[in-house]
C-alpha cells in the first residue's frame, strides 16, 4: 500500500519557517516604528544658562515618547548672546571664567526645553533670557544698544541683575531693568534699586517663612537687610525665624536693634 505524499506546503518544517519568518518582519516593522517615532516624536532640545559664567548652551537628545525614557546622549553646544558676551568683554559684570570651575561646580539652570517643537518645560531663567535675547525693529539688542547708549547706568544695573540671577531670584529681574530704563542718573538709580531690592527680598522673604522653610527666610531677610538696615520688618521677621531655628540670642539682638529705632 502506498503512503500519501506530502506536499512541500504541508511540511511542519515550512509552517515554522513561514511562522519565524513573519514573526522576524513584524518584530523588525515593530522596531523601525519605534526608531521613527523617537527620531520624530522623541527628540527634546532645550537651553540652560549658568549665571556663574554667563554663558548659555543649548542641549539636544531623545527619549522614547509616552514613557519619556532617555534613550541617546545630551548633545550640547554653546548659545551664548551677543549681549552676554558683550557685557563680559566691556567688564560691566564680574563673573567666573569657565576654565577656572570645574565642570560638575558650574550650575546650569533650565530656560526651557520644547519637543517637537511644543514647549512642554520652562524655567525661570526664560525671565532673565527674555531681556538678554530682546530684539528692536531693527533687529539689534535692545540692551546692549541701551547699554553703549547709557554706560554709567549698565555699570549699576547689571552687577545686580548678575547677583540676583545667582541667587535663582529671576523674578527680581522685570522690575529691576524697569527702574533702570526710566532711570536717568545712577546714583538715584542706585537708591531706586536698593529700595526695590528691599522691597522684593522682604516679600519673598515672608512668603518662604510662612512655608516654614525658616533658614532660607534668614538668609533673604539679611539680604533685605543689606539693602535697609533700618528695615523694622525685615528684623522682627528675621527674629522670628532665628527663634525658630533655635537661634535666640540672634533674635534678641535684632529685637534690641528695633527696639532701639523704635525709640528714634
Amino acid at each position: 500500500m502506498s503512503r500519501p505524499s506530502i506536499s512541500p506546503r504541508s511540511r511542519p518544517g515550512n509552517k515554522w519557517a513561514v511562522r519565524i519568518t513573519i514573526t522576524g518582519f513584524s518584530v523588525l516593522l515593530m522596531i523601525a516604528a519605534l526608531a521613527y517615532i523617537t527620531f520624530v516624536l522623541g527628540l527634546v532640545h532645550g537651553e540652560e544658562i549658568a549665571t556663574q559664567t554667563f554663558q548659555r548652551r543649548q542641549f539636544t537628545y531623545y527619549q522614547l515618547p509616552l514613557i519619556e525614557l532617555q534613550v541617546s546622549g545630551i548633545t550640547r553646544t554653546d548659545s551664548t548672546g551677543e549681549l552676554e558676551n558683550y557685557l563680559i568683554d566691556k567688564k560691566l559684570i564680574s563673573v567666573a571664567k569657565p576654565t577656572s570651575l570645574p565642570d560638575d561646580s558650574i550650575r546650569w539652570d533650565l530656560v526651557s526645553a520644547d519637543r517637537f517643537t511644543v514647549v512642554f518645560s520652562r524655567g525661570e531663567a526664560e525671565i532673565l533670557c527674555h531681556y538678554l535675547d530682546a530684539k528692536n525693529a531693527d533687529d539689534k539688542s535692545v540692551w546692549r544698544e541701551w547699554s553703549e547708549k547709557n554706560p554709567k547706568l549698565a555699570k549699576v544695573i547689571w552687577p545686580v541683575i548678575v547677583t540676583v540671577a545667582q541667587r535663582e531670584l529671576y523674578i527680581f529681574v522685570p522690575e529691576l531693568l524697569e527702574a533702570a530704563a526710566n532711570a536717568t542718573d545712577p546714583d538715584a538709580l542706585q537708591t531706586t534699586l536698593d529700595k526695590l531690592q528691599a522691597a522684593q527680598y522682604l516679600r519673598v522673604a515672608t512668603t518662604q517663612q510662612k512655608l516654614g522653610r525658616h533658614e532660607l527666610a534668614v538668609e533673604l531677610f539679611s539680604h533685605c537687610l543689606d539693602h535697609a538696615p533700618r528695615e523694622i520688618a525685615a528684623l522682627e521677621r528675621r527674629a522670628a525665624s532665628l527663634a525658630a531655628l533655635g537661634n535666640q540670642v540672634k533674635a534678641d539682638a535684632d529685637l534690641a536693634q528695633v527696639r532701639e529705632l523704635k525709640r528714634h
